[in-house]
């Protein structure tokens, strides 16, 4: 005879009380994990708001930095090119340009590439064979293609005696040794100010100086010209 065992087919009723209890902790540990899972996003959120917010801030202060920084540079860099090609500033040393320009006078110095065209009373500024390194500052006296004379101390261009408004009425010129010049294409004859004996080295000591030697004229504030 076979017996039906039903109490094998029918749930127990503690395992049933066993699997709900199971079944609340189940559930309250998927809400435990699904708090920590939307806790780490806030996180993660506010994490990226601090990085966005921290490259904002590292733009602004970069765009701050080039706003103050690139007219600097172009400042410099602009200075740069006009003292190289444009102006430039020299001190008088010495009082070989006395009474006008006196040891320790600042002068501004346009380049010779913007004013080539030299005229007589001008002063310039220049380099001479015996001293390559430095730069003398004189007035030109001749101009390509003039006789000179120095005679009882006054200087003749071509014949004429010149009248030297920029002396101011001081010593006669003198010169040593050759006292009669002729300039040739591109030659300048220059002296100082100074025309006392010892006063001022120029053209009556090395001669004529070329026009490449010329590194720019003397911005003046008066238009001395020799006439």
């Amino acid at each position: 005879m076979i017996l039906n065992n039903d109490s094998t087919n029918q749930e127990h009723p503690e395992d049933k009380v066993e699997n709900e209890l199971e079944k609340v902790a189940n559930s309250s540990i998927d809400e435990e994990t699904i708090s920590q899972i939307l806790e780490e996003e806030r996180e993660s959120e506010v994490d990226e708001n601090e990085i966005i917010a921290t490259d904002e801030q590292s733009i602004k202060s970069r765009k701050k930095l080039a706003s103050w920084l690139y007219p600097v540079i172009f400042a410099v860099v602009l200075a740069v090119i006009i003292k190289l090609f444009v102006i430039d500033i020299k001190t008088i040393e010495g009082s070989s340009m006395a009474p006008n320009y006196e040891s320790g006078n600042h002068v501004i110095v346009i380049r010779s590439w913007l004013n080539s065209n030299y005229k007589r009373g001008q002063v310039i500024v220049f380099q001479t064979d015996i001293n390559e390194e430095s730069f003398y500052v004189k007035r030109i006296i001749g101009v390509p293609g003039d006789e000179l004379k120095i005679f009882m101390g006054q200087v003749f261009v071509n014949g004429e005696m010149i009248s030297e408004n920029y002396l101011h009425g001081k010593p006669d010129t003198l010169s040593e040794g050759n006292n009669r010049w002729k300039l040739g294409k591109g030659e300048y004859f220059v002296m100082g100010d100074n025309r006392l004996p010892g006063g001022s080295l120029d053209s009556r000591d090395f001669g004529p100086i070329k026009w490449e030697q010329v590194f720019g004229t003397v911005w003046e504030r008066g238009n001395y010209e020799s006439e």
